[in-house]
């Protein structure tokens, strides 16, 4: 479209009235889409039928065609996409204010307060789908925010399944990632160089550009018109979990929306998605201030969702007593309730049949005081739990603590019997591309950085390289799920440069969380935000002392993670503060049990050593031809070896083959007691250009190790 202005009105501002043969141009084209959409139709059930119809068409007066063909239907052509098209995105939802929210105008800022399990990430979904199919917005123009990397893989996933190919443009990333794009980062080159990846500082420098703040950007007069290139063709932005974000965050979502450029034309339309009681993170300087803030500073309409399709009555019953006690809640009037479409189920869902003694109540567990007691109850009931629906896996179960220390019990009785789990990683634990694994990836990239790849050709490199990858090897696991997560991301991009994938790679490996299929989920609340279980446990290792609004928030997320059946443990002697105090029908009470027996497995610990308890120089101190070389490259995940300290006093990692292949770092501070068994937990890839110390490096024999 061309509009034309005269040189002496080159002054004045564009109105609605330029705009309006362009309004005109896409209500013709919206109603070609059906037009054609019927024409199809007809054509599959009678040829005649519509050629006739497109006879009438090209013929008729456009009102008297529109009266013939789509009598009662006049509303659909306003929309940019087919009738099944609507129907998948608006009313498949089958929620009047979650269909609102999503057909909700175009230009309009709004907050969603959404309580756990309400649904907030379909929305998400579903409003981006209708502004790709809808009103036809280009997929470029629209920007969602995720918290972490998971929940940015599952918007991707669940997008990607409602609209197809037309997702592919959309940006959906995370606060780090955006920034990394935005200064131009790359993690990678950063590795090589051996600098430290300082997130915060790449955060400031990002908010910096977009606020004009950087002095060493060259040709542009002011901020508005920075950050007018930066964000070229952005239209929308969407964040999820508004409440979660820190003081930088949240200048960095101001400066994207454009919440205080003088030109309103260049501001985005902002939605957010957050639940003030579900801000856990207060110590990482998160906090409600920012949320409570969103009305006044976009002037944003405020939404509730308080329909839980996720728990039970009974557990969102007991959810709603331990919440309702937090002072200034902003959804204090929006109590959560279940879906409309299951408020005629049992109060305990199936579990109310299934087991008679507690009927899917929340069930409260009396334990003793120490760690291991509680450990023997709590698996001997999930045991009986499992026991009782043959279809469980151990991954429908998730036992959380306030604390790690409180899970070391629990994973030990796995060891004992046998279960696989998954836990939470150890402080200083590798990432993706200093592993092995990663590592072979990243050798086949770097070998030529500057050709193109194609994104399923990865998929056929793993399954060669690994004969299709071992589910039980977490870092080949881990491997396959950056490659599904390359190809979902680029499924629309024939060929992507080598150097872009090396980046992604880098950026993965530092949130990727390994999947836990199979698995018993042992895990902090902390770590559990935004995931669900069928079943789940609350410990009380002790340390849920303080009853203050922030650690009832806590409680009251790692409960609502629950879908089926919710077990709060009660110390004896040393209670948490918030269970004690919950009555109603929605709970019943055990006590302690008579007898424990407190087998000594439980008593064992298991750590998964990180970097920093490893003298990492050890191989390199020798020349390449050394034995150890090749003991290293046999090694494996899973491998056992044996530490045992030497003549010097060192305590040295030895294969079964008796080759030391490693060596305890000098402040590595193990558990008391003896070494029951070792075992490999991965291979990291050295250099010697990364050791930063002239002297340590001086003394180094081997470029790789």
């Amino acid at each position: 479209m061309t509009i034309r202005i005269y040189p002496e009105e080159r002054a004045r501002r564009f109105t609605n009235t330029d705009f309006a043969p362009l309004g005109e141009h896409y209500g013709e084209r919206n109603l070609q889409v059906h037009v054609m959409q019927e024409y199809a139709r007809l054509g599959v059930k009678k040829l005649s039928e519509a050629l006739a119809f497109a006879l009438a068409y090209f013929t008729l007066p456009k009102l008297e065609f529109i009266r013939r063909y789509f009598a009662g239907r006049r509303e659909i052509l306003e929309r940019a996409t087919t009738a099944e098209s609507y129907r998948r995105i608006v009313d498949d939802l089958r929620h009047p204010q979650q269909q609102q929210i999503v057909a909700e105008k175009p230009e309009l800022n709004r907050l969603i307060l959404a309580g756990p399990g309400s649904g907030k990430t379909r929305v998400i979904v579903h409003r981006v789908a209708y502004l790709l199919r809808v009103l036809r917005e280009p997929a470029r123009g629209i920007l969602v925010l995720a918290f972490n990397r998971a929940a940015a893989w599952e918007l991707r996933q669940r997008l990607f399944g409602l609209v197809g190919g037309d997702a592919a443009w959309v940006t959906v990333l995370t606060y780090h990632a955006l920034a990394l794009r935005l200064t131009g980062t790359s993690l990678a080159k950063q590795v090589e160089l051996g600098a430290e990846q300082a997130f915060d500082h790449i955060l400031e420098d990002a908010l910096a550009l977009l606020q004009g703040r950087r002095a060493d950007v060259a040709g542009v007069e002011d901020s508005d018109e920075l950050r007018e290139r930066l964000l070229a063709g952005y239209r929308y932005i969407l964040v999820d979990e508004y409440q979660d974000i820190d003081a930088i965050q949240y200048e960095l979502i101001g400066a994207l929306a454009g919440r205080t450029a003088q030109d309103r034309d260049t501001r985005l339309t902002i939605l957010a998605v957050g639940d003030d009681d579900q801000n856990i993170y207060a110590f990482r300087n998160t906090s409600n201030e920012f949320i409570r803030r969103f009305q006044g500073d976009y002037a944003a309409h405020t939404e509730y969702l308080v329909e839980n399709y996720r728990s039970t009555r009974h557990i969102i019953a007991a959810a709603n007593q331990v919440i309702g006690a937090v002072v200034e809640r902003m959804k204090n009037a929006h109590p959560i309730c279940i879906s409309h479409a299951r408020k005629a189920d049992p109060a305990g869902g199936r579990w109310a049949r299934q087991d008679p003694g507690t009927g899917g109540r929340v069930h409260v567990l009396s334990v003793p005081d120490d760690a291991i007691g509680q450990a023997e109850v709590v698996m001997a009931e999930l045991s009986r739990l499992k026991s009782l629906d043959v279809s469980a896996d151990w991954s429908d179960f998730a036992v959380l603590a306030r604390n790690r220390a409180t899970l070391e019990p629990v994973r030990a009785w796995c060891e004992w019997q046998g279960v696989r789990y998954s836990a939470e990683r150890d402080d200083g634990q590798p990432r993706l591309h200093e592993v092995r694994e990663g590592d072979t990836l990243l050798g086949l990239l770097r070998a030529k950085p500057r050709r193109r790849v194609r994104p399923f050709a990865l998929r056929r490199w793993f399954n060669l390289r690994f004969g299709g990858g071992d589910a039980d090897h977490p870092w080949q696991a881990l491997l396959a799920q950056f490659i599904d997560e390359v190809e979902s991301i680029w499924c629309g991009e024939p060929r992507v440069p080598a150097s872009v994938v090396i980046d992604a790679l880098h950026e993965f490996g530092n949130e990727a969380r390994r999947s836990g299929r199979g698995r018993l989920v042992l895990s902090t609340v902390h770590g559990a935000k935004g995931r669900e279980f069928g079943y789940v446990v609350m410990l009380d290792g002790g340390d849920w002392r303080e009853n203050s609004d922030e650690e009832r928030r806590l409680y009251y997320v790692g409960m609502t993670r629950a879908r089926e059946l919710l077990l709060l443990c009660e110390g004896t002697g040393r209670s948490n503060p918030f269970s004690p105090g919950l009555q109603g029908e929605s709970f019943c009470r055990s006590p302690l049990p008579v007898s424990l027996v407190r087998p000594p497995e439980l008593g064992l610990r298991y750590r998964a050593l990180g970097l920093r308890d490893l003298f990492l120089d050890y191989a390199g101190r020798q020349p390449p031809g050394a034995a150890v070389h090749a003991a290293l490259a046999d090694l494996d995940y899973g491998v056992a070896l044996d530490i045992r300290v030497s003549a010097s006093g060192e305590r040295e990692i030895v294969t079964d083959s008796d080759v030391v292949v490693g060596r305890l770092a000098k402040n590595c501070i193990l558990p008391r007691g003896q070494i029951r068994r070792a075992t490999v937990e991965s291979l990291v890839k050295r250099q010697a250009g990364l050791v930063k110390v002239q002297d340590y490096r001086a003394r180094l024999r081997a470029e790789f190790w």
